[in-house]
């Protein structure tokens, strides 16, 4: 039997404590961490999967959706404490995750950067400084785009950019759950579009959003916001069509 096993990470912000939502897929021969939080995040997953009963010497895999900061920032951390897992992405990704690339957010501070007031240039240099001290990691496996996996009954890995490009969701179809990453939020128990601030192309964002139109899902799981359990396709429907 399949688990899908949701990790609320708490952190702080300037605006006040958010939570982030990593999550493990076990069905006893696999176990997967979908994304592992911020930097120095590492002890506080292994301590919410420990307590639900997954403790991270289990792992075989870690999943990445895209390169942001909150997504593999404790990657290179878990890689050194548990070397045998594997690591898996788009192809896209790994290009960011492994540092082969300039990641495209650090390009696009760089272009705005001379246009910014000095108070704002000083807040964009530290931002950028803590982009590229993100550890980087080779990735040991990439999906091809639309990949069907054959464990937990059927893993298709969608191809969804826009937020980042090489940005993938997880649709089990057995138990009929998405791990939208960030291709979706929930927002005061709303399922929402992607955040358009850190979205790097919302048009194609949204096309990557029509497509989980196609498939039979009754329950999304959202890095940003958790676990939504309405009606998906109609709340799918009016994010497309708004």
């Amino acid at each position: 039997m399949t688990r899908f096993i949701v990790l609320p990470v708490p952190f702080d912000t300037p605006a006040g404590a958010q939570t982030i939502y990593p999550v493990i897929v076990s069905d006893g021969k696999y176990v997967l961490l979908i994304d592992t939080g911020f930097p120095g995040q590492l002890p506080v997953l292994e301590q919410l999967a420990e307590e639900r009963g997954v403790p991270f010497d289990r792992l075989t895999h870690v999943v990445i959706t895209h390169h942001d900061i909150d997504h593999v920032g404790s990657l290179a951390a878990l890689k050194r404490a548990y070397p045998s897992v594997q690591v898996v992405s788009s192809s896209i990704e790994a290009e960011y995750i492994s540092g082969h690339k300039v990641s495209p957010r650090i390009e696009k501070a760089l272009q705005h950067l001379n246009a910014l007031s000095p108070s704002e240039k000083q807040a964009t240099e530290g931002y950028l400084e803590m982009l590229r001290n993100v550890e980087k990691v080779n990735v040991d496996k990439t999906f091809k785009e639309d990949e069907l996996l054959a464990c937990f009954g059927g893993v298709l890995i969608i191809s969804t950019p826009g937020h980042l490009p090489g940005h993938i969701s997880l649709y089990f179809e057995q138990e009929k759950v998405l791990i939208a990453g960030d291709a979706l939020t929930v927002e005061n128990g709303k399922l929402s579009k992607p955040n358009a601030f850190y979205t790097l192309q919302m048009d194609q964002a949204l096309d990557s959003v029509k497509k989980f139109l196609k498939y039979d899902i009754q329950q999304v799981i959202c890095y940003h916001g958790g676990v939504f359990d309405g009606n998906v396709k109609k709340a799918l429907n009016d994010i497309v069509s708004s």
